[in-house]
């Protein structure tokens, strides 16, 4: 599971995007508007202020402006980040080796 918490400036946002994961936004601070776009290609634009939560379903399509004229600021959340950290970093391990690279006694 990965958090970030991200800052957007008046003006700032992110264009129509999708991905492999599901992706949950929590506003902890002014407002930020969600574009989210359903099956039949009709736009929606969501405000959310304090408090609000959206899930951007997986592969849904989705973005998120800061379209007035103070700062927001919220919280992502999913599960794309920890997975490519073990993609990435991750080392096969044998259970039954203890840290030496010696056999466990049984």
């Amino acid at each position: 599971m990965a958090l970030y918490e991200m800052d957007l400036n008046p003006g700032v946002g992110i264009p129509v995007h999708s991905h492999p994961y599901a992706e949950i936004f929590y506003v902890i601070s002014g407002h930020t508007d969600f574009l989210r776009i359903d099956a039949e290609g009709q736009k929606r634009w969501v405000r959310c202020g304090p408090g609000d939560t959206l899930v951007a379903p997986i592969n849904a399509l989705h973005a998120f402006h800061n379209r007035t004229d103070k700062p927001s600021r919220f919280i992502s959340s999913s599960n794309y980040y920890h997975q490519v950290a073990l993609d990435t970093f991750g080392v096969p391990v044998n259970v039954d080796e203890t840290s030496s690279g010696r056999r466990r006694a049984k």
